[in-house]
C-alpha cells in the first residue's frame, strides 16, 4: 500500500499532463474501495481498481486519504459568501470570489439563478454573467444562467418581488433567452426557465423557447394535477424545487407534485437542508422517482458561506434559512456540501446515490454529458471528502484547478488511514476478485469427484474465525447441495466425531495459514478415518494444503495484521463457491438456479465495495460508543449468527472489549440479565428478518442498553446499513464489513493496536 499524501501534494502533480489519483472512489453507479483516476490533459482518461497499472500507466501514483467523487453540480443558486447574483452588474469581480468559495466547497459548475426582477435588468445582468463566464476560467464553472421568473404565479411567488412578474410574454422570454445563448439555439451557457404552466400563455411559450435549446421547469406554481400533466407534454421536462412554492400535494388534490412523481420522464430538484423539505420526505421522493430523476439544488441567497451572520442585507437568517421580516422562507443558506451531510446522514439515502442526485442527475437535466460523473472522456471534476465525516475536503476542476475548503477540520482519530487492518479492509474486494478466478477449476474437479461418490455428511472444521467461516458456509451447503453438514470446532473434532459416525463423509478444513495446530491435528484425524479432506486456506505451501486431497488456494493476499479481515471474507467466499458447483454436479440445483448463484457470487467484490463507502463514516462515528462500554453482546439470525461471532471475535482481539456474540433468541434465555447500562448491543439483522426480531430489540433497549442495528435492507430504520442484493447465503460476506470496521475504530479510540494485539499471534500453535 502506497503512503497517503496530503491534500497540498495535489497542488505538485495537476500540472503534469498525465497524472493518476488513488481513493475511495465513489460514482452512482461504480464503487471502488480502492481505486484510482487517471487524468490527461483536464479529462478523465481512465478509473480502474488496478492501481499498479494506474501507477505504470501514468508514472506514479497520488494516494489519497479520500473518498473521491464527482464534482457537485449546482443548477440554482443565487449567490453566497456576501456576493448576489445582480452584483455582477455593478462589481463583476465578485462573481469570481463566490466561484473560488463554491469549489473550495465541492461545487464545481453551477448556474446562476436569478431571481424575479425589472426583465430589463435581468437581462443586462445575464449578459454580465455571460461575459464573465466566456473570460474567466478561475474557480467553480458559470455553466449557464436559470431563470427563476418573471413568469410564474403572484399566488405562489413565495419571496419573489409580485411587482416584476408577469405574463409570459415572447418579446421579453426572446431577450433572456438572446442574452445567454445568443440569437442561435445554443450557445457556451446553457439556460433554464422556471414557469407555471397554468399561466395564460405559458404552454406557447414554454414549447417555443425549448425549440431553441432552453430547458423549462414548472416552479412557483399553482397548476393542479392535469394542467401539469398538460405543461409536461408542452415543453416542460423539469420541476424546480419541489415541494415548495407550489400547490401542496393532497390525496384529492395531487398537484404539480402528484403529476411531477407520477411522470417518469420529468425530472425534479429538491432543496436538501433539513429546513425546506423533511429529509424523510426527500427519501420517500427517491424511491419513487429514483435518484436519476432527482437532483439536488442548493437555492443558496448571498448569505450562504458567511459565518456568524444573523441578519443581512433585510434577511433574518435563522433555523438555516433566511427569512423576511414577515416570516416567509426567502431560500436556502446551506451549500451542496451540507446539503450531502442531510441526505446521508437524516434522509438514510446511500452515499453514492446522493453523490449522484448531487452531480450525475443536474448534468443530465441541463444535457451536459460531459459533466457529473467520473468516466472517460469527461471533464475531471473531482470533489474529496473525508472517509470518515463526508466533510469535503476540497475539490479538482477541470483537472488543474485544485481548491482546498478553509472550514474543513481533520478529525482527531486519522490513526487507521496506516493500520494494516484498516486498509486490508479496503482490500477486499479486489481480493474477492481474485479469489473468484483462482479457485473456478478446483471448486468443480471437487464437485465432480463427489458427484460420483457423495459424503453422507461434510464435517466444516477450523478455529476461531475459520470456524466461524465454517459456520456460515452450513447455511450455503444446506441450500445449494442439499447435502447434510456440520460446522465443527477444530480443537473438538477428535472428540465430537468418532470413527464409526465418520464413515462416508468429508472434511472441509478452514485455515487462513494452512499451520493452525488444532486444525492440522483435525485434518489428520479425519485422514486416519478414511475421510477425504478438502483444505480451504490462503497459503499453497501450508501443512494443510499439503495433507489435503484437494487445497482451494483462496486470493487473499499477504494478511499483516493479526486480526483476519480479508482472509475471513475470502474463505467465506471460497466455500460458497464449492457449495454450489457441488450443487450443480449433484444434480441438486437446476441451471437456472446455477447461473443465479454464479451471478450473485460474482456481485460479491462490487456490494463490498459499496459496502465500505457507505459503513465507513457510520462506524466511525458508532464507535465511540463502544469504547467505554463494560460488555457489548453482538447478535444474529439465521445467516448472521455466524457474523455475530465473527463481530465479537473481532471486539475481543482488536479492541480488548468483553464482546460476546448470541444467536438472537438464544438471548433471551437467561444472558438478557445482563443488559443495562454500559452495555451495548449489536445486532445484525438477517435479510429475510421476522417481526419479532424488531420486538427483542424493542425489549433490550427497555433494559437501558445502547442498541445499535446494522440492516440488510436500505428501506429500513437502522444505525448502520449494509444492503445488498446477493443471495440470502452470501450476505454473510457483506454484513461482516461493518463488524470489521466497528472493531478498528473501537481499537483506535482506546490508543490500541488493531495490527498487533499484544497476546496473540497470527498462527496459534
Amino acid at each position: 500500500m502506497d503512503t497517503y499524501a496530503s491534500f497540498d501534494e495535489l497542488h505538485r502533480i495537476v500540472g503534469a499532463d498525465t497524472y493518476a489519483l488513488g481513493g475511495v472512489i465513489v460514482t452512482p453507479e461504480r464503487v471502488l474501495a480502492q481505486g484510482a483516476v487517471i487524468i490527461q490533459e483536464g479529462k478523465v482518461l481512465a478509473v480502474t481498481s488496478d492501481l499498479s497499472e494506474a501507477k505504470k500507466d501514468a508514472g506514479g501514483l497520488l494516494m489519497l486519504p479520500y473518498i473521491i467523487a464527482p464534482g457537485f453540480v449546482d443548477i440554482h443558486i443565487h449567490g453566497g459568501f456576501g456576493v448576489d447574483v445582480y452584483d455582477s452588474l455593478t462589481t463583476p469581480r465578485s462573481l469570481e470570489k463566490l466561484r473560488v468559495e463554491l469549489a473550495a466547497r465541492g461545487t464545481t459548475s453551477f448556474f446562476l439563478t436569478l431571481y424575479t426582477a425589472d426583465s430589463s435588468k435581468m437581462v443586462a445582468t445575464a449578459k454580465s454573467i455571460a461575459n464573465h463566464a466566456k473570460t474567466s476560467s478561475r474557480g467553480s464553472r458559470i455553466i449557464g444562467v436559470h431563470y427563476e421568473g418573471p413568469f410564474i404565479n403572484k399566488s405562489r411567488a413565495g419571496a419573489q418581488d409580485r411587482r416584476f412578474i408577469v405574463e409570459p410574454k415572447p418579446d421579453i422570454a426572446d431577450s433572456l433567452v438572446e442574452a445567454v445563448l445568443g440569437e442561435g439555439k445554443s450557445g457556451v451557457l446553457g439556460c433554464v426557465f422556471t414557469m407555471a404552466p397554468e399561466v395564460e400563455g405559458g404552454l406557447d411559450l414554454a414549447k417555443s423557447v425549448s425549440e431553441r435549446g432552453v430547458i423549462v421547469s414548472a416552479g412557483h406554481t399553482d397548476a393542479d394535477y392535469d394542467q401539469a400533466t398538460l405543461g409536461f407534454r408542452s415543453g416542460f421536462t423539469h420541476v424546480t424545487h419541489l415541494y415548495n412554492a407550489m400547490r401542496p400535494f393532497g390525496h384529492r388534490d395531487p398537484g404539480v407534485v402528484g403529476a411531477a412523481l407520477d411522470s417518469p420522464d420529468v425530472s425534479v430538484d429538491i432543496i436538501v437542508d433539513s429546513h425546506h423539505v423533511d429529509p424523510r420526505v426527500v427519501k420517500s421522493t427517491v424511491k419513487i422517482k429514483g435518484y436519476q430523476h432527482t437532483a439536488i439544488i442548493s437555492d443558496a441567497l448571498f448569505p450562504a458561506g458567511l459565518r456568524g451572520a444573523k441578519s443581512v442585507g433585510g434577511l433574518h437568517l435563522e433555523g438555516g434559512v433566511a427569512k423576511l421580516a414577515d416570516g416567509t422562507i426567502a431560500g436556502a443558506i446551506t451549500l451542496q456540501e451540507g446539503e450531502l451531510l442531510v441526505g446521508v446522514k437524516m434522509g438514510s439515502i446511500p452515499l453514492r446515490e446522493v453523490v449522484g442526485m448531487l452531480s450525475t442527475t443536474p448534468s443530465k437535466v441541463i444535457h451536459r454529458s460531459d459533466l457529473g460523473d467520473i468516466r472517460v472522456g469527461q471533464s475531471a471534476d473531482l470533489v474529496f471528502l473525508d472517509r470518515d465525516t463526508l466533510s469535503v475536503v476540497g475539490s479538482l476542476v477541470g483537472g488543474r484547478q485544485v481548491f482546498a475548503n478553509p472550514d474543513y477540520a481533520k478529525p482527531s482519530l486519522t490513526k487507521h488511514l496506516t493500520s494494516s487492518m484498516y486498509n486490508e479492509v479496503l482490500e477486499q474486494p479486489s481480493r474477492l476478485g481474485e479469489t473468484l478466478k483462482g479457485i473456478k477449476e478446483v471448486c468443480i474437479d471437487v464437485a465432480r469427484e463427489f458427484s460420483r461418490k457423495p459424503p453422507r455428511i461434510f464435517y466444516l472444521v477450523g478455529s476461531g474465525s475459520s470456524y466461524h467461516a465454517a459456520v456460515s458456509a452450513r447455511f450455503a451447503f444446506k441450500r445449494f447441495t442439499g447435502e447434510l453438514s456440520a460446522p465443527v470446532p477444530a480443537s473438538e473434532f477428535p472428540s465430537w466425531v468418532g470413527d464409526g459416525e465418520a464413515e462416508g463423509g468429508a472434511m472441509i478444513a478452514v485455515s487462513q495459514s494452512g499451520e493452525s495446530t488444532d486444525t492440522v491435528r483435525a485434518a489428520e484425524k479425519a485422514k486416519s478415518m478414511g475421510l477425504p479432506v478438502i483444505g480451504v486456506t490462503n497459503n499453497p505451501d501450508s501443512t494443510i494444503s499439503r495433507i489435503s486431497n484437494w487445497a482451494i488456494t483462496i486470493g487473499a493476499g499477504a494478511e499483516r495484521a493479526v486480526t483476519a479481515t480479508k482472509s475471513f471474507t475470502c474463505s467465506l467466499l471460497s466455500l460458497y463457491t464449492l457449495a454450489v458447483e457441488v450443487g450443480r454436479e449433484s444434480g441438486h440445483l437446476s441451471e437456472d438456479l446455477y447461473y443465479n448463484a454464479k451471478l450473485s457470487l460474482a456481485s460479491i467484490p462490487s456490494e463490498v465495495s459499496k459496502c465500505v463507502s457507505e459503513c465507513e463514516w457510520r462506524t466511525y462515528t458508532l464507535s465511540e460508543e463502544l469504547v467505554s462500554a463494560k460488555a457489548v453482546f453482538t447478535m444474529g439470525s439465521g445467516v448472521t449468527y455466524p457474523v455475530a461471532l465473527e463481530a465479537s471475535l473481532k471486539l475481543k482481539e482488536a479492541a480488548n472489549l468483553y464482546a460476546e456474540g448470541f444467536a438472537l433468541r438464544e438471548f433471551l434465555h437467561g444472558p438478557m440479565q445482563l443488559l443495562g447500562e454500559n452495555t451495548v448491543v449489536v445486532v445484525f439483522e438477517p435479510p429475510a428478518a421476522t417481526p419479532d426480531v424488531g420486538e427483542v430489540v424493542d425489549k433490550f433497549r427497555k433494559y437501558g442498553s445502547r442498541v445499535i442495528t446494522v440492516s440488510a435492507s436500505q428501506d429500513e430504520v437502522a444505525d448502520i446499513v449494509a444492503a445488498s442484493s446477493v443471495e440470502e447465503e452470501f450476505y454473510p460476506v457483506i454484513a461482516t464489513v461493518p463488524a470489521q470496521l466497528l472493531a478498528l475504530f473501537s481499537s483506535l479510540r482506546r490508543s490500541l493496536d488493531p495490527d498487533n494485539p499484544s497476546k496473540l499471534s497470527k498462527v496459534v500453535r
